[in-house]
């Protein structure tokens, strides 16, 4: 059953110090940057034209994702430490881990289904699907934490930790007033601060700060979980014969040396990598480089495109990659 390690919510429950909570904040960072390529995929197996309102619902998803990994990089930016976005580690391909999980708690690169976001919408999440259900003590079973039971212990934690956690360069926090308005986006500089981003990232789009995570610990994109929830029904529209049968976890040995398509997919990867190192770059002292940032993220889409039109030959159609590129 995927979720949060037990050792790992003991660790945070323990912690003494910021210090100790910035392996949990990076893992945090971390999974926001490893569900995007599989909100991409399966947008860039939309046809043009089609299925427009879950179009847009996959857009927001990333651009709420983007805004909790700014969020995160404040945070830790906070308390001192650098956040990390090595395109070396973030660009391995994909099935990915998930990152504090079980070896076998993974994410990957599919066309677009309702089914697919029961894995990267409630992977951490068992109240979000009826049909998971609690472990059983009797039976063996290891109580995992959601994501929002995660959250929460270390937004307790900061309560303990007060503002004497608070040590970071407050020219390291970061704002984009073009894309986020300063309740969604902000600098972090106390604990109380610090508090609000955790609940807001954990509330998953909720900038009220109120009621950010739902009573039994869960948290997830609630515009997504619609999704998850409209199987079989028509609440979401949905044209199941407008999404091209792009092939899972593509990788780029698929793709012939010197082929079109195999340089389509390498130049995918070489825009996806450069993404990643100007995030780095932005949150760690040079915040000039989010718009290129965002520039080659909107890019991906026309570098995409070629490379979906390919027809593999077995029914499959090529997909990007996200590998790191040398």
């Amino acid at each position: 059953m995927p979720g949060i390690l037990p050792v790992h919510m003991t660790a945070i429950g323990s912690a003494r110090s910021a210090r100790e909570l910035q392996p949990y904040l990076q893992a945090a960072l971390e999974l926001k940057l490893i569900v995007i390529p599989p909100y991409l995929t399966a947008l860039f197996s939309l046809c043009d034209g089609k299925n427009e309102e879950i179009r847009e619902i996959l857009r927001s998803a990333i651009v709420a994702e983007m805004q909790h990994v700014a969020l995160i990089a404040n945070i830790q930016n906070a308390i001192g430490f650098s956040p990390i976005l090595s395109a070396q580690n973030l660009a391995r391909g994909y099935p990915a881990r998930l990152p504090l999980c079980a070896r076998n708690d993974e994410l990957g690169l599919k066309k677009f289904s309702p089914d697919l976001f029961s894995d990267a919408v409630l992977a951490l999440d068992d109240t979000a699907d009826p049909a998971r259900r609690p472990p059983n003590p009797a039976a063996g079973d290891r109580p995992h934490a959601r994501l929002g039971e995660f959250y929460r212990a270390i937004i307790g934690k900061f309560g303990e930790l007060g503002d004497s956690a608070i040590i970071g360069d407050p020219t390291l926090q970061f704002v984009d007033a073009v894309s986020y308005s300063e309740r969604e986006l902000f600098r972090v500089y106390d604990a109380r601060s610090a508090i609000r981003a955790l609940q807001l990232i954990s509330g998953e789009g909720d900038v009220t700060g109120e009621m950010p995570i739902n009573a039994d610990g869960s948290a997830r994109p609630d515009r997504l979980l619609q999704l998850v929830r409209a199987r079989g029904t028509h609440a979401i529209p949905f044209d199941a014969a407008s999404i091209v049968n792009i092939v899972e976890n593509s990788r780029t040995y698929m793709y012939a040396s010197g082929s079109s398509v195999r340089a389509a997919v390498d130049a995918f990867n070489v825009a996806y990598k450069s993404i990643l190192t100007a995030l780095n770059e932005t949150f760690n002292g040079r915040p000039e480089r989010y718009e290129f940032a965002v520039s080659r993220m909107y890019r991906l889409t026309s570098l995409a495109r070629p490379i979906v039109a390919t027809d593999r030959g077995d029914g499959t159609f090529a997909a990007p990659s996200f590998e790191w590129s040398e």
